[in-house]
């Protein structure tokens, strides 16, 4: 998965840079309740059904993860995709095909 610096530091409580480039154990950045989100993707029989559980997962550690400081909050949002429409930059976002899960 690939998430943004400051997701990743909301949704695991590190820097991301602790984690770029390794493979590790889900149980290890989301805890204890990971096994029980792998027990229940693993008896759910297709593969938008496993998304939609980790998805809902996820966005339910947001709400608990910790909060950048404004300064910070402020920075990420003024490096948005939209952000950079808005200020014409000749950056352009990635482009998304396909369909999730492929």
């Amino acid at each position: 998965m690939e998430f943004t610096p400051l997701g990743a530091y909301r949704l695991f409580g590190l820097p991301m840079g602790e984690l770029t480039n390794l493979a590790v154990e889900i149980r290890d950045v989301l805890g204890p309740e990971a096994g029980v989100l792998v027990e229940r993707m693993a008896a759910t029989p297709d593969w938008t059904a496993r998304f939609d559980l980790l998805d809902a997962a996820l966005l339910a550690r947001l709400e608990y993860g910790p909060r950048p400081t404004p300064e910070v909050g402020r920075a990420s949002a003024n490096c948005s995709p939209a952000a950079r429409r808005r200020s014409r930059s000749p950056v352009s976002p990635p482009k998304w095909g396909g369909a999730r899960g492929t």
